[in-house]
């Protein structure tokens, strides 16, 4: 039975990204014995279960003390990973935000965050109901969304990616670059109907706080064989070691072997 690594994200964090980028290459070389499930979800989620407190009473003269050091470190540390993925975000030294429009009102920007993941929601509603894909050839497609709307964000620098015309046109190129019918492509009402509706947005706030009652705290989390977790883009290696033993092709009797032993 293929070994599922479920990632779960969230489109604004920069980590996320990269953990995003590198998945596939990580997972390549076990072929269809390991399943990519991607959930995007809002982080916020996570935070209000494992950090309450955090959300409800945020002292911004103590983030102010603390902010200088730690966001030199965080642009750094930022740029540092993004020269040895060889991504070239549009603004790499820019600490990022919530990506939404600046000029639209606070409570159309809380309305509108989570539209990318609702979408993505969406587009794997049609490629599991409407294009009778295998599970292999789903995730491939699920990850053109993913890949689509980073582009657009990261590397386009646009940051409107949870307006509702963004994720229409973006759902419907995807499918029209893959020769999808037209009848299964869905026009911008249909995507904006989707979206809107609470049932669907409550699939991506539920993923946010599965991962949190199952021990995440933040983005990006991967979880290997459900029981295994993995927080951060710099746990590839630790990531890519459990797969070896759940695949076999680390055996039982060296599972205690260190990653370094066969150096």
């Amino acid at each position: 039975m293929p070994v599922d690594v479920e990632v779960v994200f969230d489109f604004s964090s920069p980590f996320s990204w990269l953990a995003c980028m590198r998945i596939e290459d990580v997972t390549a070389k076990y072929g269809d014995n390991v399943n990519i499930i991607w959930k995007p979800c809002r982080v916020m989620d996570i935070w209000m279960i494992t950090q309450p407190n955090a959300m409800n009473h945020h002292k911004p003269e103590e983030e102010a003390r603390r902010s200088k050091f730690r966001d030199d470190y965080y642009i750094r540390d930022l740029n540092e990973w993004y020269e040895a993925y060889g991504l070239k975000p549009k603004a790499a030294s820019e600490t990022p935000h919530t990506p939404v429009e600046p000029t639209i009102s606070m409570q159309e920007k809380m309305k509108r965050y989570g539209n990318a993941c609702t979408g993505f929601v969406m587009f794997q509603h049609i490629c599991s109901k409407k294009l009778n894909l295998s599970q292999s050839e789903q995730a491939k497609y699920e990850s053109k969304y993913v890949h689509a709307v980073y582009k657009a964000y990261r590397e386009e620098g646009f940051t409107d990616i949870h307006n509702p015309v963004f994720v229409a046109t973006t759902i419907q190129d995807i499918l029209k670059e893959l020769l999808v019918d037209d009848k299964n492509i869905p026009n911008d009402d249909e995507v904006l109907s989707f979206i809107n509706n609470k049932e669907n947005k409550n699939i991506i706030i539920n993923w946010g706080k599965d991962a949190a009652k199952r021990g995440s705290f933040g983005v990006p989390t991967m979880f290997v064989a459900t029981d295994h977790m993995y927080f951060g883009n710099d746990r590839m290696p630790l990531l890519q070691r459990r797969l070896d033993i759940e695949t076999g092709i680390l055996s039982k009797d060296d599972e205690g072997m260190t990653m370094w032993s066969k150096m």
